[in-house]
């Protein structure tokens, strides 16, 4: 799908139906159309429904209505619901400005990050009408109209969604970001694209200096070089007006200039360009392998340099045990530098037990460096084969009255993470606790979404739902699951590869509670291989055959169905 017309409404039925006359008044139908509603209480359930009967087969509409934090909160809802290669925020009362609009500009070549045309904003009694004209440059970006811009969704993945710390001007913002500081594409359409109001926020004066103050923040924020100024106009026209910009305007005109320019699209249809960014990215991978392996072979020699035990009897609080467990090469390549994370942790547990599977590992089979870890206290238990349920269901049957900490094995550690989980978990009544992410787990209509479309912990609260995600670091009160937590039968068969979504279930089964530290957010703790945080293509990894592939979604359909969640939360 090519295109996603994202309506934001609130209250507005009127002017929501004529938004959605617009759009369904299209010729080219390549779109789909999602409508977030604020929690109206008018009728504006009437009128979704009619058009979603009306013209279902010709586009689809998806909608949501439910309370949130400003516009640029439900923009970001929006964002997350979208399927189309584009986004543009056409926003109740707005309308596309001929029912011809989008056939006409999409037989224009589309490739750009940002692509923007003009909006006519319609006479007010106060205003009169006028053309916001789209900037033909990057150099030369302005602001520009959000109702005739068109956003590739990957750059809101790639950059970030709309910061809702600012309430009136963070789309503006955005396009300064993406332009100037992660050198995004651009494109200008020389055609109006939309009919827009002028009774925003942004347009009642008395916004204006609130605006000044969120633009002076977001200058110092995002480009200092502006921070001297409040006044989009002079920033941008002190750069066209530079004696570079000059020059380089006039170069474009000359007879070399067109011919470099010639040569430039030339390389780019031969794929030059590709294949230039693609040799850039491989040496990037050698060099993150090269440091990676440097950083080993120093932790190896701190290693073997210690004589003493630094775990077993260790006094604890809560007499908490560390449960860990790997698999395949990442015994040898990841688990030995991840206990390492552990020997400077500035609440120590009692004991770290590593739990691998029987059929492949023994004491005599341990890589080197692992003996030698066992000598200074952490203890190596040799079980069944259950995959990655291995870091939590053995410690659960083996410590039933112990707190138990469970680590991933592929991270350098913060070195106050034990600490964190232990303080946090003895000031929430003991429930479990997360320590550095979690997604937030959401419905729709009374079902479940998919994983993949659950909220980022970043925009909860204490009284959010959460649900582990990637295991940075947990710890789960004792005595908290019932015996269907080891029903080894049903997780092997129905989530094979998804632990984390396997013990949210036994939570939600049980009304658990979770909490999440705030302030151990992801970034405080290193990967220890690098390249498979930054090439997500590793086939090897479960984020890539859960995430990447799809998994998860799968397997939390087939649970959500045999336990019945949707009939009890």
């Amino acid at each position: 799908m090519k295109l996603s017309i994202i309506t934001v409404n609130y209250n507005n039925a009127a002017g929501l139906k004529k938004t959605l006359d617009s759009v369904a008044e299209q010729t080219w139908c390549g779109f789909e159309h999602v409508i977030i509603d604020g929690g109206s209480t008018d009728k504006f359930v009437d009128v979704i429904q009619t058009y979603a009967d009306l013209y279902a087969e010709r586009y689809p509409i998806k909608w949501i209505s439910e309370r949130d934090e400003g516009i640029f909160d439900a923009m970001n809802k929006g964002i997350k619901m979208v399927s189309g290669e584009y986004c543009l925020f056409l926003n109740s009362g707005d309308c596309l400005y001929s029912d011809t609009v989008l056939d006409e500009l999409f037989r224009h070549d589309l490739v750009a990050d940002i692509i923007s045309s003009h909006a006519f904003y319609e006479k007010t009694a106060t205003r009169s009408e006028k053309i916001m004209t789209a900037p033909p440059s990057v150099i030369n970006t302005g602001v520009l109209p959000h109702q005739s811009t068109l956003i590739k969704r990957e750059l809101f993945d790639r950059i970030h969604l709309y910061d809702t710390s600012y309430r009136f001007i963070a789309d503006w913002l955005f396009f300064l970001e993406a332009l100037t500081v992660c050198r995004c594409s651009y494109k200008q359409i020389n055609m109006i694209l939309s009919l827009c109001e002028q009774d925003g926020v942004s347009n009642n004066v008395e916004n204006t200096d609130k605006m000044k103050v969120e633009l002076d923040r977001g200058y110092r924020e995002i480009v200092p070089m502006f921070a001297n100024t409040v006044d989009v106009g002079n920033a941008y026209r002190s750069i066209v007006n530079s004696e570079k910009y000059i020059f380089f305007e006039k170069f474009s005109h000359t007879l070399l200039g067109r011919a470099l320019w010639k040569m430039r699209k030339l390389m780019k249809q031969v794929g030059y360009y590709e294949l230039k960014k693609s040799i850039k990215h491989q040496s990037f991978i050698r060099r993150l392998y090269k440091e990676d392996k440097l950083q080993k072979r120093q932790i190896e020699k701190e290693v073997y340099a210690i004589n003493t035990k630094r775990f077993f009897d260790v006094e604890s609080v809560e007499d908490i045990v560390c449960s860990v467990t790997s698999y395949g090469r990442r015994v040898k390549d990841a688990l030995p530098y991840m206990l390492y994370s552990l020997l400077g942790q500035t609440m120590m547990p009692k004991k770290v037990v590593v739990y691998l599977d029987n059929d492949n590992w023994s004491d005599e089979k341990l890589p080197a460096i692992l003996k030698h870890f066992q000598k200074i206290g952490v203890e190596f238990c040799y079980v069944e084969d259950i995959r990655s349920f291995k870091k939590l269901i053995p410690a659960l049957q083996m410590y039933s009255n112990n707190p138990i900490v469970t680590l991933d094995d592929d991270f350098y550690y913060n070195p106050s993470i034990i600490e964190w989980l232990v303080k946090e978990y003895e000031a929430s009544d003991k429930r479990t606790v997360i320590g550095s992410w979690a997604n937030i787990p959401q419905k729709r209509n009374g079902k479940y979404l998919p994983y993949h479309e659950w909220m980022d912990c970043k925009y909860g609260n204490e009284q959010s739902e959460y649900a582990l995600f990637a295991g940075n670091g947990t710890i789960y009160p004792p005595h908290i699951f019932d015996e269907e937590i080891c029903n080894k039968d049903v997780f092997m068969n129905l989530c094979p590869t998804a632990d984390d979504i396997w013990f949210w279930v036994m939570e939600k089964r049980l009304g658990i509670k979770t909490k999440l530290i705030k302030g151990a957010g992801f970034g405080l703790h290193r990967s220890i291989n690098r390249v498979e945080e930054y090439d997500l293509t590793q086939k090897g990894t479960l984020f890539y055959q859960n995430v990447t592939q799809g998994k998860n979604d799968a397997q939390l359909r087939a649970l959500i169905e045999c336990y019945k969640l949707e009939n009890i939360w």
